[in-house]
């Protein structure tokens, strides 16, 4: 990593900048952690099964590779089992999902997911599926799902209905946030022009762009080479 000299100051040239608005596109996403949040509707529609209407179903997400992620909700009591697909994906793990006992009769069903996995981190972008699942019977039941894209656009989704699964609407918010990992690339961050005038540009080569428009400097007493 290069950092740039200014002229400003008779302490070491080099300082810390701190960024109150910036402008950031990024050219590659491969290593971009967007924020942003997710909602998804679904009706489940019988199918006539061996229990008629009552039912137990499971709602969780995948990545596009089919690796689970995480558990939204689960309505099912003893019969939980008879989700084969979600059980073999999740391995009955339910770690901040909504969970609740057999369902009487089909209903509409609503859940959330702030884009992280099990342990709390936000995944990366890329593309993510819904997946639902139900049955009737002790036996596999109905499946669907529906694919979006997580990153730096706002999506919605309303895929048509089908013979179990109605009136679905998914919907992604990008959040406030997003978080850009460098510590794996050997590409040389480049700050200028040099010295500063008012308007400066900052690139991690064919990774991202930062335009500062504001910022103040701190000058470091200490400088450890190839540290910032």
């Amino acid at each position: 990593m290069t950092l740039a000299r200014s002229s400003i100051g008779s302490v070491p040239d080099i300082f810390l900048i701190f960024i109150s608005l910036v402008f950031i596109s990024f050219i590659s996403d491969d290593s971009v952690t967007t924020d942003g949040s997710l909602s998804f509707t679904v009706k489940t529609v019988t199918y006539n099964g061996d229990r008629s209407l009552k039912n137990i179903v499971a709602i969780w997400v995948e990545d596009v590779q089919g690796n689970f992620i995480k558990t939204r909700l689960l309505q099912a009591d003893k019969r939980k089992e008879w989700l084969l697909t979600w059980n073999n994906k999740s391995k009955g793990s339910t770690v901040d999902a909504i969970t609740a006992a057999t369902l009487n009769s089909h209903q509409t069903h609503t859940i959330v997911w702030d884009c992280t996995n099990e342990s709390g981190a936000l995944v990366e972008d890329g593309e993510y599926k819904v997946l639902v699942e139900f049955t009737e019977a002790h036996a596999q039941g109905p499946m669907t799902s529906v694919t979006f894209t997580k990153g730096s656009v706002s999506q919605t989704v309303t895929p048509n209905n089908e013979a179990n699964f109605t009136d679905m609407k998914l919907e992604y918010s990008v959040g406030a946030t997003g978080i850009f990992d460098i510590s794996s690339f050997s590409d040389e961050l480049k700050i200028y022009p040099n010295p500063f005038n008012g308007t400066e540009q900052m690139n991690l080569d064919n990774y991202f762009h930062l335009e500062l428009t504001s910022f103040r400097f701190i000058p470091i007493t200490k400088y450890i080479p190839g540290r910032l």
